[in-house]
This record gives structure tokens, C-alpha cells and sequence, in this order.
């Protein structure tokens, strides 16, 4: 990210931080992460798409089967 997009962000991860920190939660609108992110609509549509084809999570400690990955890869 050039340096001036850093500095332009800063005050938005600023807050983040702050209210991460004072309150334990933060909530970003999908317009200030897109801005943040330069993404675009079809940017997260193929993001979204990941979560149509989700593998079982054969990591879980029961060994169970009944629960997927919840993110891409």
C-alpha cells in the first residue's frame, strides 16, 4: 500500500484498536473495509464463493464429521 493510502487509513484502524482495546469489539461497515481493501463487488463475490465448496474440518478433536472449515483456501 503506497504511503499515502497508509496515512489515509490510519485513523480507521485507529479506532479499531481503541475500541478492540477499551471495549473488546469493533464494527467496520462493509463500505469502510471495501475502501480499506480496494476491493470491489466482484472482488467479494469470489471471496464469498470459497464458502460453497467447504471440506470437512478433519481436525476436530471428537473426530467428528459434522463440521466444515469456515474459510477459504
Amino acid at each position: 500500500m503506497p504511503e499515502s493510502k497508509v496515512e489515509a487509513a490510519a485513523p480507521a484502524v485507529m479506532d479499531a484498536v481503541r475500541e478492540l482495546t477499551e471495549i473488546g469489539g469493533h464494527l467496520l461497515t462493509s463500505a469502510k473495509l471495501s475502501a480499506l481493501t480496494e476491493a470491489d463487488r466482484s472482488d467479494w463475490a469470489r471471496f464469498g464463493a470459497h464458502w460453497n465448496d467447504l471440506t470437512l474440518d478433519n481436525y476436530m478433536r471428537d473426530g467428528g464429521t459434522y463440521r466444515y472449515r469456515r474459510y477459504g483456501h
